[in-house]
């Protein structure tokens, strides 16, 4: 099973950054993940990828998220 990053204040530290009301661990696998698929011009995979790794956060948070932080 997959283990979801924690995307609650209480989890900040090293290796994150902000994104609205997320602290986004940037060391997650996923994250490295969803790099990887902007690169290679997957940008639907990517948004999917955000959003199925943080909790809470929703479609457009998701799309926000890639275009702000992964393009």
């Amino acid at each position: 099973t997959g283990v979801q990053t924690c995307a609650l204040p209480i989890c900040a530290g090293a290796g994150t950054i902000e994104f609205e009301r997320y602290h986004i661990d940037t060391q997650a696998p996923w994250y490295a993940e969803a790099r990887s698929l902007i690169r290679a011009g997957r940008k639907i995979e990517a948004i999917k990828t955000v959003r199925n790794n943080v909790f809470g956060m929703n479609l457009l948070e998701a799309k926000n998220f890639v275009e702000q932080k992964l393009s």
